[in-house]
């Protein structure tokens, strides 16, 4: 049994590692103010859809699924800047072509060693519809 759970190009997830999704899908509209009168609703087109993945890497002894939660977090910083779009699958259902908008991340470490021992980020990532 396989615990991989997803994919962003060649970075694999496991089971532990993905907490939450959150997809943001969004409407182009503007609102256009009128003078004596009410706003107009303009379409200008969609906008790209935005998807949260909330992950906990660890590097605790007896995790088996991970041995190095520095290691995972650094596979994803260095995806962020990057101009090439990749498929993104949780759960064996494909989302397309996207990009790392953003990370925010938080490290436990052991006492006095500064060795991260669990990672917990948060990734936006963005659509790249071509």
């Amino acid at each position: 049994m396989s615990l991989q759970s997803g994919s962003f190009g060649t970075i694999t997830f496991a089971v532990p590692e993905v907490l939450k999704i959150a997809v943001q899908q969004t409407s182009g509209y503007v609102e256009i103010p009128i003078i004596n009168g009410f706003s107009r609703v303009h379409w200008i087109s969609d906008e790209l859809d935005r998807i949260k993945v909330d992950f906990k890497f660890s590097s605790m002894p007896g995790v088996g699924y991970n041995t190095s939660a520095k290691a995972r977090l650094d596979l994803l910083r260095a995806e962020k800047g990057s101009t090439t779009p990749k498929a993104l699958t949780i759960a064996g259902e494909n989302f397309g072509n996207y990009l790392v908008k953003s990370i925010n991340w938080e490290v436990i470490s052991q006492a006095g060693t500064m060795k991260p021992i669990v990672v917990t980020a948060q990734v936006e990532f963005l659509a790249n519809p071509i």
